[in-house]
Parts: structure tokens; C-alpha cells; sequence
């Protein structure tokens, strides 16, 4: 479920049949975009003030956890599982977390998509600082030269626009 989307000034587009200033040019702007990701991933205290750090358990690029999703249209790059520390532990709890980065698969070899997947285990609770979905995407959409946020929502979350997770 899309949640919000907002342009952005870089294309990601086919490298093929290109000028090599151009194609310098995509590379740049791709990698900006993957370093972007990187903050996003190994400084979650960045966008949120109720977690503190985030601390890396694993990563990789082959032999995927199976909680990690498939898509048709994306192929799977790289993963980090990593554990996000509350600024707060009286109040909210760890989680787990997979941060797994797509791409498409005849297309650039860097991301344009990164999706964070909690791991949790039965009659656990999503804490506070964690929207209450099963998967929260960031994709570059290029035909659009969009930047959107994606969601798959638990079946107890609210969808109306005055909701938390909005």
C-alpha cells in the first residue's frame, strides 16, 4: 500500500547506449541514493528519537532468511539483519529487523529499493517507535522519478489519515 511519494531530482535509468557523461552521471546519483539507504539503515536514531542505535547481527548477499520477501519484479541484493535499540527500555522493547536492498534484475547494479522487515516471533509486540506493518519499503519508481513509501499492513492497523502510522 503506497503512503506518501515526493519527486526527486535524480533518474535511474538503463545504462545502456549512453554517453560516458551521462552514464557518470547516473552512477553518481545512484550512489547517493544507496548512501542515503546506508544512514537510513545503520542510523535509525536519525528519523526517530525514541530509538537509540541499531547494532548489525548478520549480513549478506546470498542465502537469504526466508522471513526476507520476494518480489516478481525485484530481484534481492543484499540484507543486513540488525537489532534496533529503544532510547527508553523501561518503556519499549528490541527488535529485529531485516534491511534488504533490491534491485531490478536488468537494470542498474545498485538498489532502488530498500524494504525493512521486523522479525517477530509469536505473541510478540511491535514497540512503539515501529509502524504496525509487516514490511515498510522505500522505492525509487523510475518511469516516475519518484521516491514512495510503501507499506504491508498487520491486520490490526488502522488505515484512516488521522492514524499513527500516517
Amino acid at each position: 500500500m503506497p503512503i506518501i511519494r515526493c519527486a526527486v531530482s535524480f533518474p535511474f535509468e538503463s545504462v545502456r547506449h549512453l554517453s560516458l557523461p551521462l552514464l557518470l552521471q547516473i552512477v553518481e546519483h545512484q550512489y547517493k541514493f544507496k548512501e542515503a539507504i546506508s544512514q537510513l539503515v545503520h542510523h535509525p536514531e536519525y528519523n526517530s528519537t525514541l530509538i537509540l542505535r541499531s547494532e548489525a547481527l548478520n549480513e549478506g548477499t546470498l542465502d537469504f532468511p526466508e522471513q526476507i520477501p520476494s518480489f516478481r519484479d525485484r530481484q534481492k541484493m543484499s540484507y543486513i539483519h540488525r537489532k534496533l535499540l529503544p532510547r527508553r527500555p523501561g518503556r519499549d522493547s528490541s527488535l529485529e529487523q531485516f534491511c534488504t536492498l533490491y534491485g531490478t534484475p536488468d537494470g542498474p547494479v545498485l538498489p532502488d529499493t530498500l524494504v525493512l522487515t521486523p522479525v517477530l516471533k509469536q505473541g510478540t509486540i511491535l514497540p512503539y517507535y515501529h509502524p504496525s506493518v509487516s514490511q515498510l519499503a522505500f522505492r525509487y519508481l523510475n518511469h516516475e522519478q519518484m521516491l514512495q513509501i510503501e507499506v504491508v499492513l498487520r491486520p490490526d492497523t488502522p488505515t484512516d489519515l488521522n492514524s499513527r502510522l500516517f
